[in-house]
């Protein structure tokens, strides 16, 4: 993997976004992981070969399918290139059962941060040995690629625990704070009050128009002069006017409590408060919470929260 990286070989998601045969918004990793070469080497379909019958149908009714064991499969030279030679395709499947042995598999899912932990470098989803006492956190980029600057270390997971439980806290102190503040802000914006003010406002519009449209006949049927007819249509125009600007300053105030109610019932400000008093982590909270956490190093940790957008607009 190392090797491929540093010729810049493109990896193949890469390679067929390039061509257009994928679109162009599906994620690909930017350079090689050894779990990509390990697939592409056990993969019968690099080594020019069909695999058939790797399923079995057990119930053709709901379509309850069961995997085969790779050494039961029935394997036909297909038609495409090869890029793996059937010798070194054969000698990997040969290796695997003594390699898996010596490192066994990674119970990556065991941990309370599997599936939200990247690397803030390379941005890959950083290694968790759930199986090791202490649960270690390591990028894996470092022995297949020195493009990005990752982390050589290994971190803990408990430290990780703390930080982000801590981080949870604050969110939850913050998110109680802002609806006090956005609840102590509605009870200074009376809201009926304000439409029956505006209710006021558009009737004195109302009458100002008719009363307009009197003048009018007045200066028709000659009982005013021309002169009279244009003072008094320049007043009524300058009440008019005040009268609307009346109407839209109390709109933008209805308008304004109207965005604070909404904002006090925000769902992120009253998720994060529903964990105010949280003690100790859990897969379920984490996945709730964030979105992903981002490991620079361990004096840089970043956290992109789900609800990130509304809990920000519910602060302002």
């Amino acid at each position: 993997a190392r090797e491929l990286n540093e010729k810049e070989v493109e990896t193949p998601t890469a390679y067929l976004k390039r061509k257009g045969w994928v679109p162009e918004e599906k994620k690909s990793s930017e350079f090689w992981s050894g779990f990509m070469v390990k697939r592409m080497l056990t993969n019968p379909v690099y080594a020019g070969l069909i695999a058939r019958g790797k399923t079995e149908t057990r119930f053709p009714a709901t379509r309850d399918n069961k995997n085969i064991p790779r050494e039961e499969w029935i394997c036909v030279k297909g038609e495409h290139e090869a890029i793996v030679s059937e010798q070194e395709f054969q000698k990997v499947l040969d290796m695997m059962p003594k390699i898996n042995k010596q490192h066994g598999a990674v119970p990556y899912s065991k941990s309370i941060f599997a599936g939200i932990l990247r690397c803030g470098y390379c941005k890959r989803k950083m290694r968790i040995r759930a199986d090791s006492k202490n649960i270690p956190i390591y990028c894996k980029s470092i022995s297949t690629s020195n493009k990005f600057s990752c982390y050589t270390g290994k971190y803990q997971q408990k430290a990780l625990e703390n930080i982000v439980l801590l981080m949870i806290q604050q969110q939850a102190d913050m998110a109680e704070n802002t609806i006090k503040q956005l609840k102590r802000a509605n009870q200074t914006l009376n809201i009926p009050k304000l439409r029956y003010r505006k209710k006021e406002y558009e009737k004195k519009l109302m009458i100002g128009k008719q009363e307009k449209m009197e003048l009018y006949e007045q200066y028709v049927e000659g009982q005013i002069t021309l002169q009279e007819f244009q003072e008094q249509k320049q007043k009524y125009a300058k009440k008019m006017e005040q009268y609307q600007g009346k109407i839209q300053e109390l709109e933008d105030k209805i308008a304004e409590g109207e965005e604070q109610k909404r904002r006090v019932k925000s769902e992120g400000l009253h998720l994060f408060l529903k964990y105010k008093e949280l003690e100790e982590l859990s897969y379920e909270v984490l996945h709730e919470l964030i979105e992903v956490i981002y490991f620079y190093d361990p004096e840089h940790i970043e956290i992109i929260w789900k609800y990130r957008d509304e809990f920000l607009l519910a602060a302002e």
